[in-house]
């Protein structure tokens, strides 16, 4: 999950001026993720079921505060970009 989050950030640092660079991420994010999913074992044994779980909320929580610190921090300057071309 948190390749989401750097796809977000790839838009966010390389901008969406030359789609090329962000687009390759996010490419290759989904790439991670599907890999991921189809090849990596779901237990290997390594983690308790409640360690697991423990894991992935932490992950889960990871992934979404990253992701909407960058959608606030776009629409921010969007706005604040508006607001200045108003003046």
């Amino acid at each position: 999950m948190e390749y989401l989050a750097f796809a977000a950030g790839a838009v966010l640092v390389l901008g969406v001026e030359p789609i090329a660079p962000p687009l390759i991420v996010g490419i290759f994010s989904l790439a991670f993720i599907l890999a991921l999913e189809i090849f990596a074992p779901h237990n290997s044994g390594l983690l308790s079921e409640t360690e697991m779980l423990g894991v992935f909320i932490a992950v889960v929580t990871a992934t979404t505060t990253i992701v909407f610190a960058v959608v606030f921090y776009a629409v921010r300057e969007a706005a604040r970009s508006e607001a200045n071309r108003r003046v």
